[in-house]
């Protein structure tokens, strides 16, 4: 979807085990144009962590619990932005570990990937 611009950004890329990890996401609409985005539920976001391995070690809307209401979220003047974030618990394991941000929207998740290093 070329008329989105999708960032994913932390406070830092290196933590200490067990550290909380600050997360935010930003979808902008590159058009100028009201474009909207549609939903199954509450949920708007989601942020998923994979270890070195691929394994899904974290996962924000795990323990979430998300009303089903559709939703509708419109991009364009006066609003070209939205802005998601969130503080996911630290990681006890040190390594590399990357870090994928999602809008779950319906017309299909729009994703951003980051790489965070745990180290003493």
């Amino acid at each position: 979807m070329s008329s989105y611009g999708l960032t994913l950004a932390s406070e830092r890329t290196v933590y200490r085990p067990s550290e909380s990890i600050r997360l935010s996401l930003t979808l902008f609409n590159r058009t100028g144009q009201a474009i909207s985005l549609h939903f199954k539920d509450t949920q708007r976001f989601d942020f998923l962590v994979l270890d070195s391995k691929g394994r899904a070690v974290f996962r924000w809307s795990q323990d979430k619990q998300f009303a089903p209401v559709l939703g509708t979220e419109t991009l364009g003047p006066p609003r070209p932005e939205l802005f998601f974030s969130a503080e996911i618990p630290g990681l006890r394991e040190t390594g590399r570990y990357t870090v994928q941000g999602l809008v779950v929207a319906s017309e299909g998740p729009l994703a951003g990937w980051l790489t965070l290093e745990i180290r003493p």
